[in-house]
């Protein structure tokens, strides 16, 4: 089974991630594959609507930290999935539903946050635990997070590490509403099938002037934003991090 599929209904394209036994973690191949499939979908004017889900009972549990490289001079994959994935799709000229299944963790979260509407079944966890690792969130997730949710929410978010419920994320407007299990997709299609029955040209122009409100933000983040960044990612304390995750066991952080 390919661990990303795209199918096409109705003028409704539904993109899955179908890697449940690893909880939907992203590998390279997998955000090659979706940068493939979501400039296909940005292409073919048959499809009005995209909805984004996962198999199993996660949405997406973020980067698969066991390929993550450390060093420097190797390509980091969270910039990947902000490059590849993450900005195509928020940039994508069609509305974009995420039906969260399941918890939604670091890239996981990063994902969901980048469609325009967000369905999640009550169980569902929201988190950023870079932290906890020793790594940085994206830059761009941090606006957008802010955006969403304002500083100190954001703030608790990246500071703790901690995962908030569905009904707080509800209640913060993170998510747009809460779906049984046995319901999401369902509820997810009909969305899509109502936004696809209207006008394409008046809903992709109101998506872009969207779009447009929020670009005043500045995507790169300022020189010292950046180094520190880079000095967190290179540390000792982040390959301490990644390590004991893959370990199964708890970090010990010595702050170098």
């Amino acid at each position: 089974m390919p661990e990303i599929e795209l199918t096409r209904k109705d003028g409704v394209a539904t993109l899955l991630v179908n890697r449940a036994e690893r909880r939907n973690a992203l590998s390279s191949p997998m955000m090659a594959e979706m940068a493939r499939l979501v400039a296909e979908v940005d292409r073919d004017e048959s499809v009005r609507v995209l909805v984004l889900t996962g198999a199993g009972k996660v949405f997406c549990s973020g980067l698969d930290l066991g390929a993550m490289g450390l060093t420097p001079g190797e390509p980091a994959l969270e910039r990947e999935l902000v490059d590849r994935v993450l900005l195509p799709l928020d940039r994508l000229s069609k509305p974009t539903i995420a039906a969260m299944n399941g918890d939604a963790l670091a890239g996981g979260l990063e994902l969901g946050l980048h469609c325009d509407v967000r369905l999640a079944v009550p169980t569902a966890r929201f988190g950023m635990p870079v932290a906890k690792i020793g790594i940085v969130v994206p830059y761009p997730l941090l606006l957008k997070l802010v955006d969403l949710v304002g500083p100190a929410t954001t703030s608790e978010l990246l500071f703790t590490g901690e995962p908030m419920s569905a009904d707080r994320a509800y209640s913060l407007a993170m998510v747009n509403r809460l779906v049984a299990p046995e319901s999401l997709l369902e509820e997810a299609h009909r969305m899509a099938a109502t936004i696809a029955g209207n006008a394409p040209l008046a809903v992709r122009a109101m998506k872009r002037a969207i779009l447009a409100g929020r670009s005043q933000r500045q995507w790169d983040p300022p020189e010292e934003v950046r180094r520190l960044y880079d000095e967190a990612r290179s540390s000792e304390d982040a390959r301490e991090g990644i390590a004991a995750i893959n370990e199964k066991r708890r970090p010990a952080f010595r702050g170098k």
